[in-house]
């Protein structure tokens, strides 16, 4: 009874703020009160729901009790269930956004796939011609050839044919005839001497992007004999294939002329452009007249090709139903490149070198000069032309 006495805490009669009574730190007194009640416990069987209780807390002098640990940390904590978060409607707008953005995608494809009408792209067409066999007379007969045409259709009214390495530019309208039919009227200078797909067509497109794409072009014509016949030209969409020249003899570059080189009459215009990897470029604009027709019309033909130069002679080596060489003669005094081209009677006319200032008439020889005024003349002959069916129609 005595030791059990020592170990209770005396208390002073004298203080009376209960809280400097527990003045010892907590896990101490935790720790006495935990020995006291474990040295109590009876672990007999008739003892045991007994011993399974909570030890006692000796009670303090004048009937003050001391609170232990254990009771604090027995006390239960509530926690607060979170709330549950709704799916935000800014989330649900972007999802159903995406959606009919998917949807409008997936439809403007299927509309372009299988029920586009337009033309706008780039068409192949194999025209037959008769030619005479090299070194034929007249009399002989002629043998048909293969010409590869392709057909480029922009989305801003341009078309451009090319055979080969040469490409003329033109104009295209799509509309509709009386019985509602989808027309193209094709206005292109496709190379010299030939004027075969200008003029209005009914068309048609067969197929997709997938089974392989089909332009037909139809017209009412007269044959040879008078006659009125349906005319129709099949083209495939198909991508441009250049053909391969073939260059006689390893490229030597000449400084002298490599460069753009322009000349230009205000109507008339003339370019040459030689680079120094050996591709050369020439360039023809100018308003004529339609044999067949009688009319206007602009040529705009670029010959792309590669090139050699011995002396002061450039060949241009081009590819129209096969390949072929344009010969040119040249020499140059400062800016200037006067150029020679044998196949048009004009001399020797002045290139201005891109960025230089134009020649004047006084750094241009008369030999020149002379060629200058003989390549006005169509022009010249052209602006008369329309004046004289300007005359005709106010007659009338």
């Amino acid at each position: 009874m005595d030791e059990k006495k020592d170990l209770k805490t005396p208390v002073d009669p004298e203080i009376s703020d209960p809280v400097t009574e527990n003045t010892q730190p907590l896990a101490e007194e935790a720790e006495v009160t935990a020995d006291d009640a474990a040295a109590e416990k009876d672990y007999s069987l008739d003892n045991f729901d007994d011993n399974n209780d909570t030890a006692e807390v000796p009670e303090e002098a004048d009937g003050t009790v001391t609170e232990s640990v254990n009771d604090e940390a027995s006390q239960p904590v509530e926690e607060e269930a979170a709330p549950k978060r709704k799916k935000p409607i800014i989330q649900t707008t972007i999802i159903i956004s995406l959606i009919i953005v998917v949807i409008a995608v997936v439809a403007a494809l299927v509309v372009k796939v299988f029920f586009d009408k337009e033309i706008t792209g780039t068409w192949h067409y194999v025209r037959e011609v008769q030619v005479a066999g090299e070194g034929a007379t007249s009399d002989e007969a002629e043998s048909t050839i293969g010409i590869d045409y392709y057909f480029d259709f922009g989305n801003d009214g341009s078309v451009k044919s090319t055979i080969g390495t040469i490409t003329s530019k033109g104009t295209y309208s799509v509309s509709q005839n009386d019985d509602g039919q989808p027309i193209v009227t094709i206005d292109v200078y496709d190379v010299p001497t030939t004027y075969f797909l200008n003029g209005e067509y009914n068309y048609e497109l067969k197929g997709n992007i997938f089974t392989g794409k089909t332009l037909v072009l139809s017209k009412e014509a007269a044959d040879n004999t008078g006659q009125t016949q349906t005319r129709t030209y099949e083209m495939k969409s198909e991508a441009y294939k250049a053909p391969e020249l073939e260059s006689e003899g390893e490229f030597v570059k000449n400084d002298d002329l490599i460069g753009k080189w322009t000349y230009s009459t205000g109507e008339y215009k003339l370019a040459y452009e030689f680079n120094d990897d050996g591709t050369a470029k020439y360039l023809e604009q100018a308003t004529s007249i339609n044999p067949y027709t009688y009319t206007p019309v602009n040529i705009d033909i670029t010959m792309n090709g590669i090139y050699n130069v011995k002396d002061d002679t450039a060949t241009i080596t081009y590819f129209y139903i096969k390949q072929a060489d344009k010969v040119v003669q040249f020499k140059r005094e400062g800016d200037i490149l006067y150029v020679n081209d044998p196949s048009l009677p004009l001399g020797f006319l002045p290139f201005t070198k891109e960025g230089a200032a134009p020649a004047s008439a006084d750094e241009i020889p008369a030999q020149a000069q002379q060629g200058q005024q003989q390549a006005q003349q169509p022009a010249q002959q052209q602006q008369a032309t329309e004046q004289a069916t300007q005359q005709a129609a106010n007659a009338q």
